[in-house]
């Protein structure tokens, strides 16, 4: 779910941080401020995408136990000892 958003924040921190650094104008007073915002973007992209990763190995690392619970459930039933 936080891929897309993710992603953009990434794209978005990596176009500002690019733009801001070749930039030589004179409108942009404070383009060193633009650039470290530019950086957390970038940061703010790379927690959000890591964040989602890591969720999604532990939904998959979860699914074997429960399966396993399950098996055992029946195992039980088929077997009154």
């Amino acid at each position: 779910m936080a891929k897309l958003p993710g992603y953009f924040f990434l794209v978005i921190g990596f176009a500002g941080v690019i733009y801001f650094y070749t930039y030589n104008g004179t409108e942009i007073e404070s383009k060193e401020l633009w650039i470290v915002f530019s950086f957390f973007m970038i940061i703010i992209g790379g927690f959000l995408l890591v964040k989602q990763k890591i969720e999604a190995i532990r939904r998959e690392l979860s699914e074997p136990m429960k399966t396993t619970e399950t098996n055992k459930d029946t195992l039980s039933e088929d077997n009154p000892e």
